[in-house]
């Protein structure tokens, strides 16, 4: 959602969709396990005709490559697509990465808010390495990083934030920050 945002944002938006699929191990923290974090299919797998990859998107000159992370309150996203300024405006995703902590809430029966920010941070790290390998893109290729504002969490939202802030500290990478409900 963050990454349609964003490009809504941007001006970019077009009709964009996957399914689930398998990913790395889980996370630990401090307070529990962090589901692992799940690819989705057809990204980084070759399994869906909709997969893009950086070589068959074209010439690395027209490609852009935006990215966007999702922390508001009990999953940590982040996602890459790729926009061909030469051929269309048509975003193609490039790397989709969820990290569920359904686990870690589930026998308190609903989200218990530091937990969650705790499960963010362990997890925040994973999937933005994750998303860059699987979309064969380092950080610095970057155009922008889409990032979720608000509504949530706030102690999760931080930790969104703060991950784009990093970007933008090492790699020069622009944010945009996002509003989830307003697109």
């Amino acid at each position: 959602l963050i990454v349609i945002g964003m490009l809504s944002r941007i001006g970019m938006l077009s009709r964009i969709g996957a399914r689930r699929g398998g990913g790395p191990g889980p996370l630990r923290g401090r307070f529990g396990t962090v589901s692992p974090c799940k690819r989705i299919a057809g990204v980084g797998e070759g399994k869906s005709p909709e997969r893009a990859t950086v070589a068959t998107l074209g010439a690395a000159t027209t490609l852009k490559y935006y990215m966007g992370i999702e922390s508001s309150c009990d999953d940590t996203g982040v996602a890459i697509v790729a926009v061909d300024d030469a051929r269309d405006a048509r975003p193609r995703i490039l790397a989709n990465v969820v990290c569920s902590q359904a686990e870690i809430h589930a026998p308190f029966g609903g989200v218990v808010p530091k937990l969650a920010q705790e499960a963010d941070q362990t997890a925040i790290d994973n999937a933005v390495d994750s998303a860059l390998r699987d979309a064969g893109v380092r950080a610095a290729d970057l155009e922008a990083v889409g990032v979720t504002i608000g509504p949530g969490l706030s102690l999760c939202l931080r930790v969104g934030v703060s991950k784009a802030r990093e970007l933008r500290a090492q790699h020069g990478v622009p944010r945009i920050d996002v509003q989830i409900i307003v697109g």
